[in-house]
């Protein structure tokens, strides 16, 4: 009855290749949440640069801090493409003319 619980054990444990892969899985899951890590500490850097020497800016009062703050993106625009699909049809551009509003 021993060698049938010795049989099962054995069968039940992993092999050199199971553990070697389960090891190499590991170790790619820490790579990328490192990663991941790294690249979250250097945007924050940036952008915490970016509102110290506004802020720098701002408690000098200097007459030009609009240079330090990028301007804001229309609405309707993500990234330079406009929401709308291309298969639709632009608003139209607007004029004032002679005191009328006319479209073009």
């Amino acid at each position: 009855m021993s060698d049938g619980r010795y049989e099962q054990e054995e069968y039940l444990e992993q092999d050199d290749d199971e553990r070697e892969s389960a090891g190499r899985f590991k170790s790619l899951v820490a790579l990328i949440v490192l990663a991941v890590l790294v690249i979250g500490a250097v945007v924050l850097v940036d952008r915490l640069r970016d509102v110290s020497r506004l802020q720098d800016c701002l408690m000098t009062r200097a007459p030009n801090c609009n240079d330090l703050v990028k301007p804001p993106k229309p609405a309707g625009v993500r990234r330079g493409v406009p929401l709308h699909s291309s298969s639709a049809r632009p608003p139209a551009a607007l004029s004032f003319k002679n005191g009328n509003l006319t479209g073009i």
